[in-house]
């Protein structure tokens, strides 16, 4: 996970996650400065907005990995130059991958 600044990360490990928090939590961060909305997971160029709920949830309760198995196989098996094609995307975490 790639923090705008020192604060965010300590926001994040701090604030207690539970029963529908996010919705709480990404309102709040569309209070924060612009560029502290934004956090980076795994690769820089996939970023996460915290005010969006769930893309902050994707955050704070899977630790920037989503689907950890479907990740690890789109990494290892999609080769440069292939069509991919992420149907039903919801914000695009696989097509950034990709």
């Amino acid at each position: 996970m790639v923090y705008q600044n020192n604060m965010q990360r300590f926001i994040l490990k701090i604030i207690p996650y539970f029963k529908d928090s996010w919705l709480i939590y990404s309102l709040l961060f569309k209070l924060f400065p612009y560029k502290w909305r934004f956090c980076s997971v795994e690769d820089p160029n996939i970023v996460l907005d915290l005010s969006d709920p769930p893309q902050f949830s994707i955050v704070k309760m899977q630790k920037g990995i989503v689907e950890p198995a479907t990740t690890k196989f789109v990494r290892e098996y999609l080769k440069e130059g292939e069509v991919f094609f992420d149907v039903g995307a919801n914000w695009g975490y696989f097509t950034c991958l990709a």
